[in-house]
């Protein structure tokens, strides 16, 4: 393409090769300013539509469309026309740009998105403003099915809140930022910056500024356009820009943003959680309180902006607004950090209203700040029970009121009635404050109605908190006397049903305003009940409207209900009849307080009206004002932090938990109380109906019992689903509960009420809570409510002849399993719908890839020789979803101790279900003459979002002395075992197991945190069952870090072992340690991997540890249990890899190549165990070598990582047979002497080579080698003819016979027998 000057292409026609449109001619070009390379044709008229940027019709051809410069013509392809998704009025509205048309829907969750559907193309904005940064987000997911580009072209403006463009004011804009006006702004993308012609516009509309009479016309600039370029293949891309005052923006990536996304969406949970509302509005509202909260650099400290987009921090707003916007979301230190902030400002008794900028002095102009601030410290302490903090603020307190008294700045002084008088000349020091030059349009002078009311009130809480610093109260208590008796006497007007709004002899003290409900508000009233009321209903008739109150009833010749006009104008309307919207909030907090019966029905009436006015201005948010009569809008700042502060308190109080209702308890004075003689001795419950039943006396009755001695109210709340999101969810009923004896709370309802859920609404002064049953046994999705269920319509065909299987404790083996490693794999054979469920193990004749040959799956099992499957916990765990099938997790992360997990169901939604298909799992593996073995975690929770947490805060978990919760979990939390109702619920629990699904053993994850008496209860009790000395209980004997166990209890571990009694065995990490090295360090070897020294430990292991040479004391053999691998770290073969002392250290291992030396390695390591005394224990697969590929913590790994591969079962079938036979010699040899005490053991051991000869009582002997060498050993044998049942590599009924010697492979565990 050859021209020579811009003339050239000016007299060319522009066609189209897509469709044969001719264009027209070039008019003008766009050059990129940073590379001087032409951009864009400019092509004027013909076929284009409305340009994003200009008045004019253009059409803009990019220089890489062009295909070819002719002499006459330029051919281009252009597949198709831009489309604006921009949208703004003009002044001109014809001009308007209405890219919103192309909207298909939005979202406003944690972050607002629009969605956009243009010719095809799907497009998803989403914008987010990084919280402590001024960096904002904006992210375009992007399918498109044809090629194309996408730009985003920034409108700039670089002025100050108010200003418009300055003439000539530039732009300079690089790769990195922007810069105008002195200020510099960094971005980054994923485009490509393109510059283009500068356009300026002059008359931009902003309907919000123009409607409440501000200027509505604006101005802005665009000079460039962020470019991305669609691939058109349909995938999904992502297209971002970032804008940031910070220089960092580099960080910003596709992943780190769609990470920030993901932690903003949490961090915002987390806020509405903390601030233990239940209403989703409510909740919302938590968030949108918490984004007033700012740092203010010319304190250094947190302050409350007043509203958005007009208004900086004031302090009279920061007062009003403090206890909505910080304490109502439990940001209590935030609340701490702004009033120490204001107590180094107070300059004679007084807050200040504007802090500091720049060189400028903080102005006091307020009257009732300082008043509040009284108020909001009480507030505070109510809330957290922090008497060192009202230590701190009762020396400014108590200044406050000596300079109220004394007299101040404004001319405010106590006058001797005992009454504040504030204002003189042109001061105005309420909240009605405009000025106009040397007008007052509300001239409030004299004695303020709220301000004697927030001064009373100030007086109560010194008097109230005075003996807490160790002063004498008694002299506020009796002016607050004097202020109530010349409050009523001055203030009452009888005749008229309401308080004067100021007393100062002029026409506007009687003017009805809604400052009078400020009075009714506060914690110590001074009018009666039959006032208060009266009040409220001339309020409701005269002021109260859906979205605030209005600041003048609509009779007095001065209302104004429109906010327009001149800025003069505007102000005079201000406050004469403009609706407001904080005062709702004490008009609802009123009402509540006056009308205690009628009040909650008429506020939640308020509370939902109210919610429409959300949606109407800034989402979520409730502005400054609004119109005081029809046609209603909302006025100046569109989100204003008292009016969301004052109603995110009314939906605190409304749930129950009243703000300044109680005093808490810190944790370690709950720690302290629940320790003590006191509680163990009145709240200790002794029955065993806690939970849901149904009983028949005369006639079915549905009783609840709830344990719950802290809490101050209870509900119980009924629904029709077990979850909120299910078609058809409704609540039945919520009934108040009546607290008993021993802390117990109960309901009850006639008739059986099988089939429905529920949950329990808990008011404590920790908060409110819902929460499922801890004593539940049924549940429906993802633990969100606990239901009542008929067990017996659980129960499976057969299920009152399912028994136990009589197995006897020589024959004991356990096989640990994970319910879905177990079906997971495609090739298993297993059906699809049963894949990862419970209802796999009921499956018989599978076969890999469904070849009829090889066995998986149920068969597979039945084949091995084990005695009890060990399940890893198959009670409901919180970090999976149950009805993501994709979703992976080990499951020790307990939430609902009595209920099965929902993910193993086939259906989670229905709560029975889980329960019918956990037995038949039993019920097909008892058949079969297997154990089923439940992991069982006590020791831990999920989180402290629990039902233990939430029915009794802090009685369930172990606190330090300080307080701080105990993590010898390493999990976040333990469980306090020795607490008396803690301990009875594992006792409770695990009994329930045993009974009603016929388990057959608890291994106890962590049992090191459990106490020794706690463990031996649950002995005892299972022991009293039928057979019940027959159920296994195990457990891990550590913790996994320190313990704040309570002074006087055992742990449950190594150097206790002598406290458990018989029944309770524990693993033995020295036996595994011994064998294949540590689990902690990948390298280190043991005996069968490199250690060949440890031959002595070896053969002490054998023996149980009986020699007192371990770690452990036992009794006898079988309190210990022998093993090499387990779901924690590395499975045996990785093991075998990573620490295989021929690696090379630089050198990955190879976990799929399946080398003889490894194998011996693995075979060596399962003869020992097996050969053991007690009883051993190995994990799924180790018998086929399985591999995690090195991963050795894979609790939150993927499915595929964690499954059984069947494949590789086949594929190794000769070790498996060799595990086979190795635990048929073990039956055959009765465990090798564990169960045979009169037994003679001689030991063996030369050159590491180590063994032992057993010879039993009836005359047989069996000898073991066990040879860790890389080569073969001559091995001298025992007196007699003995027969070679085991050479290292495969197992034998009758083998070779042998005597006086024979050769051991290298790396084996050879075993003879002599008949």
């Amino acid at each position: 393409m050859k021209w020579e000057r811009f003339s050239c292409l000016q007299e060319k026609e522009v066609i189209n090769i897509c469709d044969g449109r001719r264009l027209g001619c070039v008019c003008d070009l766009e050059l990129d300013a940073i590379s001087g390379k032409i951009c864009t044709l400019i092509i004027p008229e013909c076929g284009s539509k409305w340009n994003f940027f200009g008045k004019e019709r253009a059409f803009f051809v990019p220089w890489r469309c062009i295909r070819r410069i002719g002499d006459d013509i330029i051919l281009v392809e252009v597949d198709g026309e831009e489309t604006e998704l921009f949208s703004q009025e003009f002044v001109n509205r014809t001009q308007n740009v209405e890219g919103f048309r192309f909207l298909e829907g939005f979202e406003m969750g944690s972050l607002p998105v629009w969605f956009y559907r243009v010719k095809g193309i799907e497009i998803e904005k989403t914008i987010g403003m990084v919280q402590g940064e001024n960096t904002v987000l904006v992210r375009y997911r992007v399918r498109s099915g044809k090629k194309g580009s996408f730009s985003v072209r920034p409108v700039m403006r670089f002025a100050a809140k108010g200003e418009q463009l300055q003439e000539g004011q530039n732009f300079a804009v690089d790769r990195k930022c922007i810069a105008s006006n002195g200020v510099i702004l960094s971005y980054g993308t994923n485009g490509e910056l393109q510059m283009e012609k500068e356009r300026i516009w002059r008359d931009l509309f902003f309907e919000q500024d123009a409607r409440d009479g501000r200027d509505g016309i604006g101005s802005a600039v665009v000079n460039h356009r962020i470019r991305f370029e669609m691939t058109g293949d349909g995938r999904e891309q992502v297209f971002f820009v970032v804008y940031s005052l910070a220089d960092d923006v580099d960080k910003w990536d596709e992943e780190r943003i769609a990470l920030w996304i993901e932690e903003e969406e949490k961090r915002q949970e987390m806020i509405a959680e903390k601030s233990g509302i239940s209403d989703p509005v409510g909740r919302q509202l938590a968030v949108s309180a918490s984004q007033y909260i700012t740092e203010r650099a010319s304190t250094g400290g947190k302050s409350i902006m007043a509203g958005f987009p007009y208004f900086a921090d004031w302090g009279r707003d920061t007062m009003i607004s403090l206890p909505g916007c910080t304490l109502a979301i439990g940001e209590y230190e935030e609340c701490k950090s702004i009033l120490r902030t204001f107590m180094a400002y107070t300059k004679e008794g007084l807050m200040p209203n504007l802090f500091p900028e720049g060189d400028a002095l903080p102005m006091y102009n307020t009257v009732d700040a300082a008043l509040l601030f009284l108020d909001v410290v009480y507030e505070y302490y109510l809330e957290t029970g922090d008497l060192e903090f009202v230590r701190e603020a009762f020396p400014v307190m108590e200044d406050i009121v000596f300079w109220y008294q004394k007299g101040t700045d404004f001319h405010i002084k106590m006058d001797s009635d005992g009454l504040i008088m504030a204002g003189g000349g042109l001061e105005q020091v309420t909240w009605m404050d405009v000025r106009i030059d040397k007008e007052l349009p509300t001239p409030r002078h004299g004695k303020p109605v709220e301000i004697n009311a927030y001064w009373y009130n100030g007086l109560r809480i010194l008097e109230e908190l005075a003996p807490f610093v160790g002063k004498d109260g008694s002299a506020y208590g009796k002016l607050a006397e004097q202020v109530k008796k010349s409050f009523l006497e001055k203030f009452w007007m009888e005749e008229e049903g309401y308080l004067k709004d100021v007393l100062n002899g002029t026409y506007e003290e009687k003017q009805f305003r809604c400052n009078q409900v400020f009075v009714l508000a506060l914690p110590f009233q001074m009018v009666s009940q039959k006032q208060g009321q009266r009040i409220l209903q001339e309020v409701k008739e005269k002021l109260y409207t859906t979205a605030g109150l209005r600041s003048l009833e609509m009779e007095d010749p001065a209302f104004h209900p429109w906010i327009g006009g001149s800025q003069p104008e505007r102000d005079r309307a201000y406050h004469q009849g403009t609706v407001w919207g904080f005062p709702l909030g004490a008009y609802f907090r009123a009402v509540l307080n006056y009308f205690p019966k009628e009040g909650k029905q008429e506020v939640r009436r308020g509370l939902d009206r109210l919610a429409s006015w959300m949606q109407e201005g800034c989402l979520f948010h409730l502005a400054e004002i609004y119109d005081g009569a029809a046609p209603v809008m909302s006025k100046g700042c569109y989100a204003q932090a008292w009016s969301v502060g004052e109603i995110l308190r009314v939906y605190k109080e409304m749930e129950g938990k009243k703000m300044n209702a109680v005093v808490k308890r810190t944790p370690a004075e709950w720690k302290s109380f629940f320790e003590s003689e006191e509680f163990v001795e009145n709240f200790t419950y002794e029955g065993d109906d806690l939970g849901v039943s149904v009983k028949k006396d005369e006639q079915l009755v549905t009783e609840w019992k709830l344990w719950a001695p802290t809490a101050m109210e209870v509900s119980l709340e009924l629904f029709s689903r077990g979850s909120s999101r299910e078609n058809g969810d409704r609540k039945i009923a919520s009934l108040a509960m009546t607290r008993g004896e021993k802390g117990v709370w109960s309901c009850a309802m006639q008739g059986a009420w099988y089939g429905t859920y529920y949950t329990y609404h808990i008011l404590h002064s920790d908060g409110v809570f819902d929460t499922t049953d801890p004593y539940g046994v049924a549940s429906g999705v993802d633990s969100e409510r606990s239901m009542v269920v008929n067990l017996a319509e659980t129960d499976p065909v057969g299920w009152e002849q399912d028994k136990r299987p009589e197995i006897r404790p020589e024959d004991r083996c356990v096989y640990e399993l994970h319910v879905k490693d177990f079906s997971s794999d495609p090739h298993s054979g297993i059906s699809d719908k049963h894949r990862g469920k419970f209802l796999a193990f009921t499956e018989e004749g599978t076969t890999l890839n469904g070849d009829g040959i090889h066995a998986t799956g149920f068969d597979y099992l039945k084949s091995l020789g084990i005695s009890h499957v060990h399940l890893l916990p198959v009670f409901d765990f919180g970090s999976v979803p149950e009805d993501d099938a994709e979703a992976f997790n080990w499951g020790y992360d307990p939430v609902q101790y009595n209920v099965p997990e929902g993910s193993y169901a086939t259906d989670p939604f229905h709560g029975e279900v889980r329960i019918r298909e956990m037995k038949e799992m039993v019920q097909a593996l008892h058949k079969a003459g297997i154990g089923v073995i439940m992991d069982v975690v006590y020791n831990h929770t999920y989180n402290l979002d629990s039902p233990l947490q939430k029915t009794v805060p802090y009685y369930y978990y172990r606190e330090w002395e300080d307080g701080t919760i105990s993590n010898g979990s390493d999990c976040g939390n333990e469980t306090a075992s020795e607490r008396e109702m803690f301990r009875r619920f594992m006792v409770h629990s695990v009994c329930y197991w045993a009974k009603e699904y016929h388990i057959d053993g608890f291994r106890f994850d962590l049992m090191a945190l459990h106490d020794t008496e706690t463990m031996n209860a649950i002995r005892t009790a299972l022991n009293r069952m039928p057979r019940g000395e027959e159920i296994l209980v195990y457990g891990e004997p550590w913790k996994a870090a320190a313990s704040a166990m309570q002074e006087g209890y055992f742990p449950s571990d190594k150097q206790n072992i002598g406290k458990l009694m018989d029944g309770i065995s524990m693993f033995c990490d020295d036996t595994r340690d011994s064998i294949k090295g540590s689990v902690f360090i990948a390298a280190e070897g043991g005996y069968v991997n490199g250690k060949e020294r440890l031959s002595a430990g070896i053969l002490s292991a054998t023996d149980g540890w009986l020699d007192g040479k371990g770690a452990y004391e036992p009794r006898n053999a079988s309190q210990l249990i022998p093993y090499v691998s387990a779901h924690d770290n590395y499975t045996l073969w990785d093991k075998l890899k990573l620490s295989d002392p021929k690696r090379k250290e630089d050198a990955e291992p190879d976990f799929d190549k399946m080398d003889e030396r490894t194998l011996s390695m693995n075979r060596l390591a399962a003869g020992i165990v097996m050969t053991c005394k007690g009883m051993p224990f190995f994990q799924a697969g180790e018998e086929f070598a399985r591999t995690k590929h090195g991963e050795g913590n894979s609790f939150k790994s993927s499915w595929q990582l964690n499954k059984i591969d069947w494949t590789r079962a086949l594929e190794q079938e000769e070790l498996v047979d060799y595990y086979r036979g190795l635990l048929a010699l073990r039956r055959k040899f009765q465990a090798y002497g564990t169960c045979e005490p009169d037994c003679k053991k001689t030991f063996f051991r030369e050159n590491q080579i180590a063994g032992y000869e057993l010879e039993y009582p009836d005359g047989r002997a069996v000898c073991v080698f066990y040879n860790p060498w890389e080569k073969e050993a001559l091995q001298k044998l025992p007196e007699g003819n003995w027969k070679l049942l085991c050479d290292g590599k495969r197992c034998a009924e009758d083998g070779a016979e042998m005597k006086e010697s024979m050769m051991l492979p290298a790396k084996s565990m050879v075993l003879l027998a002599r008949e």
